[in-house]
């Protein structure tokens, strides 16, 4: 598929409120890289493409906008240092605006797992300050796998005592959610 039909899809699948379609055209663009090594590189006009959109009300609204929101894993090397710093940016931005609960956690992982950075860390942290429950309830994932996956010691410890921290948390799902992580980071022998 490309750039053009690509774009096309995605975006009559947001304007039709179409998961199904936005699924089905992720699906079939996505390098399925992940974080391998990948001669494939995200073309300009993808990276404002999604940028634009990821910051766009209609999208934030979409039940199923997580669909979108995969190919930064999957397509995940085959993005550039400074691609990846513009979405870092548009991530922060939308989080706690989408309506669809899988995009927080969707996005939390990218944050922890792709990212994996101290970048990423202040964003999660300051995404822990957020009013909202819902959406602050899916930042300790994200900062147990900074703690499972860097080699940095300091932005361990950093990511682990934000989760610690997030234990005494005014919300009851946000306490659940870092207990979760304290005991999985336990579990692989992380803590």
């Amino acid at each position: 598929m490309d750039n053009d039909e690509f774009i096309k899809l995605c975006s009559e699948a947001i304007i039709t409120n179409n998961a199904s379609l936005l699924e089905f055209a992720v699906g079939r663009f996505a390098e399925y890289c992940f974080q391998e090594p990948t001669d494939a590189v995200v073309d300009e006009q993808i990276l404002n493409y999604l940028d634009e959109t990821i910051r766009s009300t209609i999208f934030l609204k979409m039940d199923g906008a997580w669909h979108l929101l995969m190919i930064l894993e999957w397509n995940w090397s085959a993005f550039t240092a400074q691609q990846q710093a513009t979405l870092l940016d548009a991530i922060e931005f939308s989080f706690d605006k989408f309506s669809d609960p899988m995009s927080w956690f969707v996005l939390s992982e990218v944050l922890g797992e792709y990212y994996c950075s101290g970048p990423a860390f202040e964003v999660l942290k300051r995404l822990g300050k957020l009013s909202d429950d819902g959406p602050r309830s899916q930042v300790p994932h994200g900062l147990e796998h900074i703690a499972k996956s860097t080699t940095d010691a300091a932005l361990h410890a950093h990511s682990v005592n934000e989760i610690l921290r997030m234990q005494s948390d005014r919300s009851g799902a946000v306490r659940e959610e870092a207990m979760i992580s304290i005991q999985r980071l336990k579990a692989a022998r992380k803590l």
